[in-house]
């Protein structure tokens, strides 16, 4: 009897028809993913927000790509610490176990006490005064573009594209504000595609 849809196929006839069971394309997919050679990167704990959130970010796509238990992964983060970092992680994990807490063991939770830490309270606040304040200056277009774009990452800022033209727009230096209107540009992206390369200043 013909079921309906595509009927069964043995292994040799799926091949040749270019289909692969789904365990066969996981199988494929993590063999891959296992190949690909990565160094944890190092982090000290210094005085310094950026530093971390950029070694966050690092580790976050390693792990993205690596189906490493939770625990694993604390592992693995922690033994790159070095300096002040590797001091103070020590003493997070000390001060658990003398408490009765129970330890880290997913990522998520190890990032909340890092950031506890290495992020100051009022970084955000730091963010919105000076995305507020931010003009293009002796910037060029890229430069400027980056800088407010990277900040309004940091800062988890939502804008419908309407805002995010106008913060731009209101960055840049009059000249550049004199050759575009906003107005007539559908999306900010394509609005920034389409002014001048050489710089403005």
């Amino acid at each position: 009897m013909v079921g309906r849809g595509r009927p069964h196929l043995p292994p040799q006839a799926a091949r040749d028809e270019g289909i692969r069971p789904r365990r066969r394309n996981l199988e494929d997919e993590e063999n891959m993913f296992g190949k690909l050679k990565f160094n944890m990167p190092k982090f000290k704990g210094e005085d310094d927000v950026e530093a971390y959130l950029s070694w966050a970010l690092k580790v976050d796509k390693i792990f993205r790509i690596h189906n490493y238990s939770g625990a694993k992964k604390v592992a693995m983060a922690s033994l790159e610490f070095e300096d002040y970092a590797n001091t103070w992680w020590e003493q997070v994990l000390t001060l658990r176990e003398e408490k009765g807490e129970p330890p880290i063991d997913t990522w998520e939770e190890m990032k909340e006490e890092m950031q506890a830490r290495f992020v100051p309270t009022h970084y955000m606040t730091d963010l919105f005064n000076k995305l507020q304040k931010l003009k293009q200056g002796t910037k060029t277009v890229e430069e400027f573009f980056k800088e407010m774009e990277l900040t309004m990452m940091r800062a988890n800022i939502q804008e419908s594209e309407n805002q995010a033209i106008a913060r731009f727009f209101n960055g840049f230096n009059y000249p550049i504000k004199r050759m575009w209107s906003s107005n007539n540009i559908p999306t900010w992206l394509s609005w920034f595609t389409k002014l001048p390369r050489p710089s403005a200043k």
